[in-house]
């Protein structure tokens, strides 16, 4: 009988071994929230999370790592909850993220009323919320849709923002007409031709979209004429076509960037 025990005791610290060994990322995490002072290291944190690393589990799995990362965003200490946060967004690539991340979604949207110091986290919060897949639940669209026109956010995280809600609702005018408001009066070019290449991916048939394209064709500034110009190319024929003239002239202009006056050209082609 003694010899039973012992052979079952040491079936199941081998079976505890391999567990572990099969879920490096829950070991790490348990680390991380109940050994402060043993902290991964950004590359040994990177290395153990990531795309790859994420996509490899069954959904199953996934789910059991998720309240972890809840109990890091809920940590006093401000490592602890970004490495929580680098966990939502290696789960965000997952063509099921949607799912799986929707209990999170109060989560991540609580970080985008944090203080304003947090802005790193805070665009993380903005990504993830707006890249979940196949579509962006509604709950989260409607985060992301409650601080589009914060004034504290940074041009990038209003990109980000508003390139998720254009992506979400590309046919819907009320929604696009509030986005592109937004976007023009921050006049920032990363912003202007981020949002005009969005618009360009989505074949945009809405009417204030395709005058905002065509405005910005007009721009002073090179770079928001050369991403108008990348939205056009995008956009069917039939559309593309009631900018011709524009694309004309961009063409025959010597001072065009050549890539530029090449994909207008290309632009202008049936």
């Amino acid at each position: 009988m003694r010899i039973f025990m012992r052979a079952v005791s040491l079936l199941l610290i081998a079976t505890a071994s391999c567990l572990a060994q099969e879920n490096p990322i829950r070991q790490l995490f348990q680390t991380i929230l109940t050994q402060p002072v043993a902290m991964p290291t950004t590359e040994q944190l990177f290395n153990t999370v990531n795309e790859t690393t994420i996509g490899a589990l069954s959904a199953a799995e996934v789910q059991a790592i998720l309240p972890m990362a809840r109990q890091c965003l809920q940590s006093s200490n401000a490592v602890v909850r970004q490495d929580g946060l680098v966990l939502l967004i290696a789960v965000v690539t997952r063509g099921d993220s949607a799912k799986l991340l929707e209990p999170y979604i109060d989560d991540l949207g609580a970080l985008l009323s944090g203080p304003e110091g947090a802005i790193s986290l805070r665009h993380g919060a903005l990504y993830v919320l707006g890249s979940m897949k196949p579509t962006v639940p509604p709950k989260a669209i409607a985060h992301l849709s409650a601080h589009l026109e914060e004034s504290r956010n940074s041009d990038e995280e209003t990109l980000t923002i508003a390139a998720s809600l254009l992506e979400s609702a590309p046919t819907d005018a009320a929604t696009v007409h509030k986005t592109l408001l937004v976007v023009s009066q921050r006049s920032d070019p990363g912003l202007t031709g981020g949002v005009l290449r969005q618009l360009g991916l989505n074949k945009t048939r809405v009417p204030e979209a395709l005058n905002f394209i065509g405005v910005n064709l007009n721009h002073a500034d090179p770079d928001i004429r050369a991403s108008a110009v990348d939205a056009v190319s995008r956009l069917d024929h039939d559309i593309r076509k009631q900018f011709a003239p524009q694309l004309v002239r961009i063409v025959s202009d010597p001072s065009e960037a050549e890539h530029v006056r090449s994909q207008a050209k290309s632009a202008l082609q049936p």
